[in-house]
């Protein structure tokens, strides 16, 4: 016997797919600089422009454990919204849906996307986590060994990212 989990939620994690994202059509994919996804500028030259970052939908059961939700972070150009939630997932759920590598550890990343969270018994959506208020794994990490003589539980923190400069004093 392993565990299990508590109260399970299921979980719409897109995985980034950093394969597909450097084989996309603009050159590598990735900015020189930053070393993350580019954004292609908009046919109309107004907007955001599109991200050459490519994804891998993944449907897993969970455990939530909300820590903060739309918590208002002042900075110099306004309120930031601040939003983190950790997700706890079982490590026999990774291991069904093969996201677990051959040393043991978990192919859940930083920089995967939380979708949304859903009813496990009949899939009604219970929270959406839409363009522009997206959540990203900030953290990964192992919470449970010893059940059944094996690690159990693996952690991922989900976290709005900064979408303006802090104030530093």
């Amino acid at each position: 016997m392993r565990g299990r989990l508590i109260n399970p939620f299921i979980a719409t994690v897109a995985r980034l797919n950093t394969k597909a994202t450097s084989d996309a059509d603009s050159a590598d994919g990735y900015d020189p600089d930053f070393l993350e996804p580019k954004l292609v500028a908009p046919q109309s030259g107004s907007g955001r422009g599109t991200s050459t970052r490519q994804e891998i939908t993944t449907v897993l059961p969970c455990q939530v454990v909300p820590e903060k939700e739309e918590e208002q972070r002042v900075s110099p150009s306004g309120a930031t919204p601040q939003t983190r939630i950790r997700l706890l997932f079982h490590m026999r759920d990774l291991e069904r849906a093969s996201l677990v590598d051959a040393h043991g550890m978990p192919l859940l990343r930083v920089n995967d996307r939380l979708v949304d969270l859903r009813e496990r018994h009949t899939g009604a959506l219970v929270q959406e986590f839409p363009t522009g208020r997206e959540l990203y794994a900030t953290e990964i990490r192992s919470r449970g060994y010893g059940i059944g003589r094996k690690r159990n539980l693996v952690q991922a923190t989900f976290e709005v990212r900064d979408r303006s400069v802090e104030s530093v004093t």
